[in-house]
């Protein structure tokens, strides 16, 4: 399950993050439960991850997911190049072309490896 929240909604206090983050679990897990009748006994590993978790993890602004900003001058062909100029350094992220978010990052990182595979093919 995934849904997009505000970084200013999590606590900096310890005690009272971990009552939000399990409050925000039971929550989505409830709604779970009621499109899925039962599925939440065949639950056995569970992790919330806010957006305090991926700035963590990340070290992204405020756990930006999506990289720059999605507007259409911070998109596609306007964000950084997968390819460096250093030889053989290569980049993928939300960060990078073609842009942010989970499929943003996937197809980076496939647009990179091809150019990678091509490169030692040739």
């Amino acid at each position: 399950m995934t849904y997009l929240d505000n970084y200013e909604r999590w606590p900096s206090e310890k005690t009272q993050y971990k009552l939000k983050k399990e409050e925000v679990t039971q929550m989505m897990l409830a709604r779970l439960e009621k499109m899925y009748p039962g599925i939440t006994s065949h639950i056995v590993v569970k992790e919330l991850g806010t957006p305090k978790t991926m700035e963590r993890y990340t070290k992204n602004p405020k756990g930006a997911v999506y990289g720059y900003a999605q507007t259409v001058k911070q998109s596609g062909r306007y964000r950084l190049k997968n390819q460096t100029n250093i030889s053989n350094l290569f980049m993928s992220s939300a960060w990078n072309n073609p842009g942010g978010g989970y499929e943003g990052v996937i197809s980076s990182g496939i647009m990179t490896a091809r150019r990678i595979h091509l490169m030692n093919y040739k």
